[in-house]
């Protein structure tokens, strides 16, 4: 076993007995019967029924409840459900509870079948496109990291000169390596895909660059400037972020070169890709919130909510055919489906956004 290894574990679903028949409190039962009834005739195609699953992101996961979409599909399929979001979280808070040691919704390799991420408003409403970036790396660190066989954590790096270990319970392991210089990662000699995380820091001048090798044969994979990865926000600067490489040939090792004077930026995780079983990774989309006579929030306009759809749709691209972009655009209608306060889902709205889930893991 290679050092540092998390050893996957599996999780059992076994919540359809308890949550058959149950009725949501205040629902319409005449469109919650539809539902149940299109839920068991689509249940086959992709296995939803009994399905292990994680939520991560903002408040659409918990508020109103119990009448989220969240909750509709976990009626509806008797889904082993950890809800794991937090009301007012951008992307980059996500990923911290994702890949830190102290949270205690951090991620185990292996052990859910279905991951859902939906953490794109609070950016959004936040920084608007300056807030791109940090979103972009954040849902990449994230995607690379729920996606590894088993994580390898920097501090089992062999180090060079100038390259320090330091504690700090909000990294992967409940460390990082920080310093200017080489850290050398076992690579296995496995071919195939790899994620390399650190922390970004808002910083354009300072960070430097991490330049990825792959030994034998001083193979430069990858290049990345690690400054200006982030968009500041009160207590915190920095943003998870992941270098996604590919060896065509085996290696038995990655050198991480950073070449700046400064701490800049922090290496904390590495690991191999697993390829099966690999957890489907949901993506719903943020869908639009103008809509005349409610509260409007200035940054979360219709053109600034198509460019995180686009990186959305980019980055599941790029991480693989397990990520399922969910679009949840035809049939939205903002003037009849959200909350007064003009950015949370009503009723209907939460009902068409878990329709819109059912309809892409079934597509």
């Amino acid at each position: 076993m290679m050092p540092g290894v998390k050893t996957p574990i599996r999780t059992i679903a076994v919540l359809s007995a308890l949550l058959v028949g149950l009725t949501l409190p205040g629902a319409d039962t005449t469109s919650q019967g539809t539902e149940l009834t299109a839920a068991a005739g689509q249940s086959a195609a992709v296995d939803l029924e009994l399905a292990s699953v994680i939520a991560y992101g903002h408040s659409y996961l918990t508020w109103p409840s119990p009448r989220t979409y969240l909750a509709r599909l976990q009626h509806r399929h008797g889904w082993d459900l950890t809800n794991a979001g937090y009301p007012g979280e951008q992307c980059k808070d996500t990923a911290a509870r994702v890949i830190g040691s102290n949270s205690p919704t951090h991620w185990t390799p292996g052990s859910r079948q279905f991951v859902l991420l939906d953490c794109a408003a609070n950016d959004i409403s936040a920084h608007g496109t300056t807030g791109l970036t940090g979103y972009r790396n954040a849902l990449r660190a994230i995607i690379g990291y729920t996606s590894l066989e088993g994580v390898l954590e920097s501090s089992t790096a062999t180090l060079s000169a100038g390259m320090s270990v330091s504690t700090n319970s909000e990294w992967s392991g409940g460390s990082m390596v920080y310093g200017r210089g080489t850290a050398t990662l076992w690579a296995a000699d496995r071919p195939g895909p790899w994620w390399i995380g650190y922390y970004g820091i808002s910083s354009t001048t300072n960070g430097g660059t991490f330049k990825v090798y792959a030994d034998p044969g001083n193979r430069l994979l990858a290049t990345v400037p690690v400054g200006g990865q982030a968009q500041p926000s009160p207590g915190r600067s920095w943003t998870a972020a992941a270098i996604k490489v590919t060896l065509d040939t085996p290696a038995s090792t990655f050198r991480v070169v950073k070449d700046d004077t400064l701490e800049g930026a922090y290496l904390d995780w590495w690991g191999h890709v697993n390829e099966d079983p690999r957890p489907r990774i949901v993506l719903p989309m943020q869908p639009h919130l103008s809509a005349s006579g409610k509260i409007r929030f200035p940054l979360m306009t219709d053109a600034t909510v198509d460019a995180y759809n686009a990186v959305l749709q980019a980055v599941a691209t790029e991480c693989g055919p397990h990520c399922v972009v969910v679009d949840n655009r035809p049939g939205w209608d903002p003037e009849t489906m959200l909350l007064e306060d003009g950015i949370h889902p009503n009723d209907a709205g939460h009902r068409h956004l878990a329709d819109a889930i059912d309809a892409a893991l079934n597509g």
